[in-house]
C-alpha cells in the first residue's frame, strides 16, 4: 500500500473526486447538488490555500511535484481539475510562493498536452484570480496575466514539435470563450523560424495569409528529393497540412470518405465540419478509425444522424459492431462494463420517455383542453380550412422544427398499440390566413392539400352545439383524418425519394365551438425513432460481456452487501436517470465479481426491510454470468405467499434497511474481508454503521476499506461520511466503476 503524505492525499481526492473529502458526485450534477462553497473550483483553490496559509515553504513547494507525478501515473478519468490546481498555483503572488509559481509555469508545457488544455489553463487563470481575490489571497484583481504567464505560453507555442503545434492549434481551436488566436495576440507571439511564422499566420489571418507568403516558395520544394533542407521539408508537410484542412470544407461526400478511410482524418473528427457529420457515408467511414472509448461515447449521436437506419443499414451498423471485436484494443481501452450498458439506456428508452410526454400532453389536454400546452418540439398542425362547398386540409409544422417534421429519427415501432383521439380547437381566422400564407413561402415547410367535397354545410357546422352534434363532428374529424393518411401513404408510393416514412401513431385533437368563422385544428405528436435490435442486443449484453472479460482482478477479500428489495426497480439513479437502481446494483457487483478467480469469488449478501430475511446470495458460478441471469439472482420475486418484500413495494413510505447487518454477519461466521462495499439508495440507516465497522476491525484487526453508494442522490447523513478509508458516491455514472476500482488500488 503506498504511504501519501497529507498534502498529496488531499490532492489526490480533489482531481480523482472533485471534493477534499472521499465524496465523489457526478460532474454533470455537481453544481446543482454542492452549494457554491463544494463547487470544485473553490474547492481546489481552498486546498491550495490552506497549505499556503501555513506558511511552511517545503510544503508549498511540494504541490507542483505532486501534480506532475499524478499526471505521469496517468490514471486519472479526466485531466481538468489538474489543470485547474496548475493555474491556482501560478496566480498566487505572496513571497513563500515563488518557487512554486515558477514551478507551475514551467509545468504548463507537460500538463498542457494539446491545445485544448492550453487553452483550459488560459480560461482557469482568469477564473482563478477572481476566486482568490474573494477568498482575500489577492489584494486586487489585475487585468494583466503577467510574464511567467507569457513566457509559459510562448514556450508552449515555439518549444514543441512545429507539425505537432500546427495539428493541435487546428485540432482544438477554442475552449469556452477563448481560442489559439486570442493568447496569440495577448502574449503577442512571434517568431523567425519559417515553420512557426507559418502557423502564427494561419492563426492569426487565415489560410490566404499563408498562401501569399509561402505558397510561391512550396512549389518548388519536393519532400521526396534528397538534397532539399530538412526546413523546407517540415515547411512543406506543415503546408500541405493546413491545404488539406481547409480543401475539407469544399469536399464531397465521396472525396471525404476516401480520405477518412486513408487514415488521414479519422482519428482527427475534429477538423471535419459539422454539416458532414450528418452523412451516413461519412460517419460509417470515422467509424472505422475513431478511438473505441469515443466510438461508445458517441453512439446516441449516431444513432441520432442515422447510421443504423441508412441505404445499407448493416454497413454501419457491422462496421461499427466489429470494432469491438478486438480484446486488446478493449483492454488499452479500458472501457468498463458501466460504460455500454448507459449507452444502451440512453439509445434505447429515451424514445420511452417521449411516450411518457406524449402520455402526460394528452391527459393535461383531456383535463384543461389548453392545446397551448403541448411542446412544440413534439407537436405538428394540422389546418382544415372550412369553406361552404369545399374544405382545404394543410399540415403546418411548428417554427421549432420546421424542416425537421418528418424526420427519420422519428419512426415508431409500436404504432399498431396507440389510440387515436380526435377533436378541434378554437383559433382566429386571421392568424390561421396568415400562418397559411407563410407556409406557402417557406421551402422547408411540408404542405399537403386536399380538396373534398364537404359533408355538412357551414350553417350545419355553426349550430353544432349539443353533444349529439359534436359527436357527429368527432367522427367526421376522424375520416378527414383517415382519408389524410391514405393521401400521405398514395404520395410515398408515388415519390418514395422525396418522402420519408411518414407513419404518425398519436393524434391529439381539442374540441371547442365551432362556427363559420373558426377553422378546425388537429394535433399530430411525432412518434419515437425506431430501434436496432441488433444494436440494442449488443450494447445491453454482449459488450457488457466483452469488457467484463478484459477486467483485471483486484485479488482481495471482497464482501458486497446490497438492498435486494424489489423497489430498487422503482427507484431512478441520480445523473443517470435512465437507470433504475437495481440494474446500477447489478453492474456494479458483476464488474467486481467476473474477473475474480472462483476461489476468491466475492460474498454478496443480501439486504430486506425484515432483518431475519437478510441473507448470503447464492450464486451458481457453473451457469454463464450476464447481467440478465444476475440480475434474476439478485432480485428474485417474491413467492406467492408474500412477504415483506411485497407489502413493501405497495408502501408509500419505503422502510429502511440496516447495512451494518453485514458487519454483524461476518463476524459471527468469522469471514475476514479488506473491502466491504454497500449499495442502495437513501433509505439505508446508517447511525450504527461507524460503531459495528469499529467492532469488525478490532475483533479482527485488519483495517478494511469502504465503499458506500446512495445511488438516488442525497442522503441525510452524507455529511458525516467520507473519512478515513470510505468513499461516499452519489449518484451513478460511467466513471463509478473505475472510481471503485481505483479506490480499491490506494490510487487516492
Amino acid at each position: 500500500m503506498p504511504k501519501y503524505s497529507l498534502i498529496e492525499c488531499k490532492l489526490r481526492r480533489y482531481f480523482y473526486l472533485g471534493h477534499e473529502f472521499c465524496i465523489y458526485v457526478p460532474p454533470s450534477i455537481r453544481t446543482s447538488f454542492w452549494n457554491e462553497h463544494h463547487h470544485d473550483d473553490v474547492t481546489g483553490v481552498r486546498i491550495i490555500g490552506k497549505i499556503v496559509k501555513k506558511n511552511k515553504t517545503e510544503e508549498i513547494n511540494s504541490i507542483v511535484p505532486i501534480i506532475l507525478k499524478i499526471k505521469k501515473e496517468g490514471k486519472l478519468l479526466d485531466d481538468r481539475l489538474l489543470t485547474f490546481a496548475l493555474a491556482v498555483c501560478a496566480r498566487f503572488n505572496l513571497e513563500p510562493c515563488v518557487k512554486m509559481v515558477a514551478d507551475a509555469y514551467a509545468a504548463v508545457s507537460t500538463i498542457c498536452t494539446d491545445g485544448l488544455k492550453l487553452l483550459m489553463f488560459v480560461k482557469f487563470i482568469k477564473l482563478v484570480d477572481n476566486i482568490l481575490f474573494d477568498q482575500g489571497f489577492l489584494t486586487n484583481t489585475s487585468n494583466g496575466h503577467g510574464r511567467g504567464f507569457s513566457k509559459s505560453m510562448t514556450n508552449w507555442y515555439l518549444k514543441r514539435d512545429p507539425l505537432l503545434t500546427t495539428e493541435h492549434i487546428v485540432r482544438n481551436k477554442c475552449y469556452d470563450g477563448w481560442s489559439h488566436k486570442d493568447v496569440m495576440k495577448l502574449i503577442h507571439l512571434h517568431s523567425t523560424e519559417p515553420c512557426r511564422i507559418m502557423y502564427i499566420v494561419y492563426t492569426l489571418s487565415g489560410i490566404e495569409k499563408v498562401e501569399k507568403l509561402f505558397g510561391s516558395k512550396m512549389k518548388d520544394v519536393c519532400i521526396e528529393d534528397s538534397d532539399e533542407t530538412f526546413e523546407n521539408k517540415q515547411l512543406k508537410f506543415i503546408y500541405n497540412f493546413l491545404k488539406q484542412v481547409e480543401s475539407i470544407k469544399k469536399m464531397d461526400e465521396r472525396a471525404l470518405r476516401y480520405e477518412i478511410e486513408l487514415n488521414r482524418w479519422g482519428k482527427e473528427p475534429e477538423v471535419i465540419p459539422r454539416e458532414m457529420l450528418k452523412s451516413s457515408t461519412i460517419l460509417t467511414s470515422l467509424v472505422m478509425h475513431l478511438p473505441l472509448e469515443k466510438l461508445l461515447e458517441n453512439t446516441f449521436f449516431f444513432a441520432k444522424n442515422r447510421l443504423f437506419h441508412n441505404s445499407t443499414p448493416d454497413v454501419g451498423l457491422w462496421e461499427y459492431i466489429l470494432r469491438f471485436n478486438n480484446p486488446i484494443l478493449l483492454k488499452t481501452s479500458q472501457i468498463h462494463p458501466i460504460e455500454p450498458f448507459i449507452q444502451y439506456a440512453k439509445y434505447a428508452r429515451t424514445c420511452i420517455n417521449i411516450l411518457k410526454i406524449q402520455n402526460n400532453i394528452m391527459k393535461k389536454e383531456e383535463a384543461n383542453t389548453v392545446s397551448e400546452s403541448i411542446d412544440d418540439k413534439l407537436k405538428m398542425m394540422i389546418k382544415l380550412q372550412k369553406t361552404p362547398d369545399k374544405e382545404e386540409v394543410v399540415i403546418q409544422p411548428t417554427v421549432e422544427n420546421e424542416g425537421e417534421l418528418f424526420n427519420e429519427e422519428t419512426q415508431t415501432q409500436n404504432q399498431n398499440d396507440q389510440t387515436c383521439d380526435s377533436a378541434s380547437s378554437s383559433s382566429n381566422n386571421t392568424n390561421h390566413r396568415k400562418s397559411a400564407q407563410n407556409l406557402k413561402k417557406s421551402k422547408q415547410n411540408s404542405t399537403i392539400s386536399e380538396k373534398v367535397e364537404s359533408r355538412r354545410d357551414q350553417t350545419s357546422l355553426a349550430e353544432a352545439t349539443s353533444e349529439d352534434n359534436l359527436r357527429e363532428l368527432r367522427v367526421q374529424l376522424a375520416d378527414t383524418i383517415h382519408r389524410l393518411s391514405t393521401l400521405i401513404n398514395n404520395s410515398q408510393q408515388i415519390n418514395p425519394v422525396s418522402t420519408e416514412e411518414i407513419v404518425p401513431d398519436v393524434i391529439q385533437s381539442e374540441v371547442n365551438d365551432v362556427n363559420q368563422n373558426q377553422p378546425s385544428v388537429l394535433y399530430l405528436i411525432k412518434p419515437p425513432p425506431k430501434l436496432v435490435d441488433q444494436l440494442v442486443t449488443f450494447l445491453s449484453e454482449d459488450l457488457v460481456k466483452k469488457t467484463c472479460e478484459v477486467l483485471d482482478p483486484l485479488g482481495l477479500r471482497i464482501m458486497i452487501t446490497y438492498d435486494s428489495r424489489l423497489c430498487m426497480k422503482r427507484s431512478m439513479c441520480a445523473c443517470s436517470r435512465l437507470i433504475s437502481v437495481h440494474e446500477a446494483i447489478t453492474l456494479i457487483i458483476l464488474s467486481l465479481i467476473y474477473p475474480e478467480k472462483l476461489e476468491n469469488k466475492p460474498t454478496v449478501y443480501g439486504l430486506n426491510s425484515d432483518i431475519n430475511a437478510s441473507k448470503e446470495i447464492k450464486i451458481d458460478y457453473n451457469q454463464p454470468l450476464t447481467f440478465s441471469s444476475l440480475e434474476s439472482v439478485l432480485f428474485k420475486k417474491p413467492d406467492s405467499r408474500g412477504g415483506s418484500d411485497s407489502t413493501d413495494s405497495d408502501k408509500k413510505d419505503i422502510p429502511e434497511v440496516y447495512p451494518h447487518m453485514s458487519f454483524k454477519w461476518a463476524k459471527a461466521n468469522n469471514k475476514e474481508f479488506d473491502v466491504f462495499v454497500f449499495l442502495g439508495n437513501n433509505k439505508m440507516n446508517l447511525r450504527l454503521f461507524k460503531r459495528n465497522m469499529k467492532v469488525y476491525q478490532e475483533h479482527f484487526k485488519n483495517p478494511v476499506k469502504i465503499i458506500l453508494l446512495c445511488l438516488n442522490g442525497k442522503h441525510y447523513d452524507q455529511i458525516n461520511l467520507g473519512r478515513g478509508n470510505t468513499l461516499f458516491i452519489i449518484g451513478f455514472d460511467k466513471n463509478v466503476g473505475k472510481l471503485i476500482n481505483s479506490f480499491i488500488k490506494d490510487d487516492f
